[in-house]
């Protein structure tokens, strides 16, 4: 696990972001590492999707990633509002406009990274659909995806200040090694 975090900066550091492509577990992370940490916790696309007043993979079709990642920076910049709280990012959210340095700036960044063959299988089926990105592609279509596009945003995603394996990251042994 990369580390550049110091001793009691968890403990001092209001906003923890998570980056990490789609299907690496974000949401579900953030959701358990809120609870161990008595802090709120945020979906982004969530924060998009009630900003909006639609569903992303909807207003996506309609006016496409340009808008949308608009829609993302004001999202991501709106919560400023938070003093405290675990906010799981979109998997392009670090690495359009300047939202990666702003989340760095802010609060602590970790990425859960994922290999692309375990990305494959969780978005395999009912969740391929979900996502705008990835409609109507096989399976051969979507591992040449994510290949690409993890080759794409890994620029991005390194500058986090944690990196965790996603397939064995634990909350509470996150915990234990930042407090």
């Amino acid at each position: 696990m990369k580390n550049t975090v110091g001793d009691n900066s968890f403990k001092n550091t209001g906003r923890i972001f998570l980056i990490g492509f789609m299907g690496s577990g974000k949401t579900t992370f953030g959701k358990k590492l809120a609870s161990l940490t008595d802090r709120p916790f945020y979906d982004l696309d969530e924060e998009i999707t009630h900003k909006i007043g639609m569903c992303i993979s909807d207003y996506f079709l309609k006016y496409g990633e340009d808008e949308f990642r608009k829609q993302e920076k004001e999202a991501l910049h709106e919560l400023a509002r938070v003093q405290e709280g675990i906010i799981a990012t979109g998997g392009g959210t670090p690495c359009f406009y300047d939202n990666m340095k702003w989340m760095k700036s802010t609060g602590i960044t970790i990425y859960l990274n994922m290999p692309a063959k375990a990305l494959l299988s969780r978005l395999s089926g009912k969740e391929r659909e979900k996502r705008p990105l990835l409609q109507g592609k096989d399976d051969s279509q979507l591992l040449t995806y994510i290949n690409t596009t993890l080759a794409g945003r890994d620029p991005y995603y390194q500058q986090a200040d944690i990196t965790l394996n996603a397939l064995t990251a634990n909350p509470k042994n996150l915990l234990k090694e930042l407090v």
